[in-house]
């Protein structure tokens, strides 16, 4: 697992943990999952995780952008003409340091401590679950806001996390404190409803089909290593 900084493909990332032993993942714990906005930067949204194992801690950022192809002039007019659709630029980052987050604050928190925390298996699973949800960046739909509040609400479900407000809950989803941009309603008494992001993943399956489609993959990669292995044993018996 990548302890670098450097922001790397977030599909390439999933695709990399199925093919670790599960319970090498299962034994990395996700300790805390927060909720963060920029007060600049447009209010860019982004989650920081914390993972660990008996011998060491981790960070993680999560973030969405849009991914640029063409001119800038051309790229620039498809998002603010019709808000897209383009290709996502979905990005992680490992660190073993925290990262800087000035000029930043955080929007809300999960609280695992009543709950099964989740591990980095259930993060790909999400992962895998919302980029499924949403393959294409849109500006006024399926952006920053969404993407961190879908993951954020998807590990909540998928783990029974207990949501707590973070410094500025208001902000969540808001540019310039307007609608609320991350999810489908509006109305803020209806802000557990379906048009929610892990709301609507979650009564369409999207998770749990994604939990079960990792760990076959999981699986499948563990029997091939094993059959290569045998077969490798077996030919230098033959010798």
């Amino acid at each position: 697992m990548s302890h670098s900084k450097d922001k790397i493909d977030i599909p390439f990332w999933t695709n990399a943990m199925a093919m670790h032993p599960l319970a090498s993942l299962t034994e990395c714990s996700i300790t805390s999952v927060e909720h963060w906005k920029h007060a600049r930067n447009l209010g860019h949204e982004f989650l920081i995780i914390s993972f660990r194992n008996d011998d060491y801690e981790r960070y993680i950022k999560l973030e969405r952008g849009a991914k640029r192809s063409g001119s800038l002039s051309d790229f620039t007019e498809s998002i603010l003409s019709m808000g897209g659709p383009v290709d996502p630029n979905d990005l992680i980052a490992i660190s073993i340091t925290p990262f800087d987050t000035t000029a930043c604050f955080t929007v809300k928190v999960l609280d695992f401590s009543h709950g099964i925390p989740p591990n980095i298996a259930d993060l790909a699973s999400v992962l895998n679950a919302v980029r499924d949800k949403a393959p294409k960046y849109r500006l006024y739909k399926h952006m920053c806001y969404w993407y961190a509040r879908a993951v954020f609400e998807g590990l909540a479900y998928l783990c029974h996390g207990h949501t707590l407000d973070g410094e500025k809950p208001g902000y969540r989803g808001r540019f310039c404190r307007l609608i609320d941009l991350s999810c489908d309603v509006t109305s803020p008494d209806k802000c557990n409803a379906q048009g929610c992001p892990g709301q609507d993943m979650k009564q369409q399956g999207h998770i749990q089909s994604q939990v079960l489609e990792f760990r076959r993959h999981l699986i499948q990669h563990q029997r091939q290593f094993y059959d290569a292995e045998r077969a490798a044993v077996s030919g230098s018996g033959e010798e």
